[in-house]
């Protein structure tokens, strides 16, 4: 019968290896703070009686601004980070209007009620197929510049108001039950060969009316009647 003497029995433990990834956790503390002042895209936090000087995160879209109650995250080395704006004070009561912070450059985007409009220093669309439906469209620009392959434009009425129109076309063709125009200036028609055809009347009144042919004047008709 063997003995087992537990006074003389050493019980050893082998340690635990460390958690993969435990070594590498970051160590951070949350702040909820006050921003007051930005410059140069660094804010300063007031958080009680300690000042801050954190970035906005990458995740962090909307810009903050003085007067946010934001939240941060000292990450230690890697400095304070503002995750989320909390509130803001000086938002109007029928709406929020923030700037909205891209990769790309600060862009402003605006809902004021039921309005949403949109700042940016270059604002660009790629799609195959856009569709816009609206009940009134005003587009006021400097220049404009339109390029398409074809263009199908169906109006009810059509009201062109400019300084100079210039045209450069190989063929136009024009299609109206009534058409008027009317030219205080000089109205002149430069072509190689011009046709005028009515199918009952064609009157040409003027106070002075001068034709002139180089090679012939010819004048045909049923009845010529002159005076």
């Amino acid at each position: 019968m063997t003995m087992f003497n537990r006074s003389t029995a050493t019980l050893r433990r082998t340690p635990r290896p460390p958690r993969a990834g435990r070594s590498h956790r970051a160590n951070g503390h949350w702040h909820a703070g006050v921003v007051v002042d930005s410059q140069d895209g660094s804010f300063q936090v007031l958080d009680g009686h300690r000042s801050l000087k954190a970035r906005a995160s990458f995740s962090c879209l909307v810009l903050p601004e003085p007067g946010d109650t934001v939240s941060c995250l000292d990450a230690g080395a890697s400095g304070v980070w503002i995750t989320s704006i909390l509130s803001r004070a000086s938002a109007p009561a029928n709406g929020e209007a923030a700037p909205l912070r891209l990769s790309s450059g600060p862009v402003r985007w605006t809902v004021r009620g039921g309005d949403f409009s949109v700042e940016a220093p270059k604002f660009s669309i790629d799609a195959d197929d856009v569709h816009v439906a609206s009940q009134s469209l005003e587009l006021t620009t400097d220049r404009a510049h339109v390029v398409v392959e074809g263009l199908r434009f169906i109006a009810g009425t059509i009201k062109l108001v400019a300084s100079t129109l210039s045209s450069a076309m190989t063929r136009v063709q024009h299609f109206s039950e009534t058409y008027t125009r009317s030219t205080t200036g000089l109205d002149r028609v430069s072509a190689a060969h011009v046709e005028l055809e009515a199918d009952t009347v064609m009157h040409l009144r003027s106070q002075h009316t001068l034709v002139d042919g180089s090679s012939l004047v010819k004048a045909r008709g049923g009845q010529i009647h002159l005076g």
